[in-house]
């Protein structure tokens, strides 16, 4: 475990080095922005021929993530992203049950996102910024860890 004293030169030297890695890699951002959206707006159409405005919306949301990580990659803290696993309990504070509240997760889809951050004594704790979005089932009464 790193000391309080220590975990803010840590998140220090990580801002740092992001903010060197945007400044090396930006300048190919956008060609590589122009490929990813070719090949999954290739992968996209197969799936949906009719799709509208594919290629515009999907510019969008790569824009959009492209921003986000730059911003992520500047700041000055820790940021986690986790999927629920199968038969996990519902913990209302990290997730959001897709049509009832009881029962173990069924299914996962959309991860958890949050900051990790430091509290006065020290200990690492999970902000979450946006919950998890699951489907539960009452009628699980295993998880993936009894069956492996």
């Amino acid at each position: 475990m790193v000391p309080e004293s220590n975990f803010s030169s840590v998140l220090l030297l990580r801002q740092v080095l992001g903010k060197g890695v945007l400044k090396e890699t930006k300048s190919n951002q956008e060609e590589l922005q122009k490929e990813l959206e070719e090949r999954v707006g290739n992968l996209l159409s197969l799936l949906f021929p009719e799709g509208k405005n594919l290629k515009r919306k999907l510019k969008d949301f790569v824009d959009r993530a492209v921003d986000l990580a730059n911003l992520m990659t500047e700041e000055k803290c820790l940021f986690f992203c986790d999927m629920v696993s199968i038969g996990q309990s519902c913990n209302l504070d990290e997730m959001h049950p897709y049509d009832q509240e009881e029962g173990l997760v069924k299914m996962c889809m959309f991860p958890v996102f949050g900051l990790q951050v430091r509290n006065q004594n020290g200990v690492t704790e999970r902000k979450v910024l946006v919950k998890a979005e699951v489907e539960l089932d009452a009628s699980i009464t295993w998880t993936v860890q009894q069956i492996c």
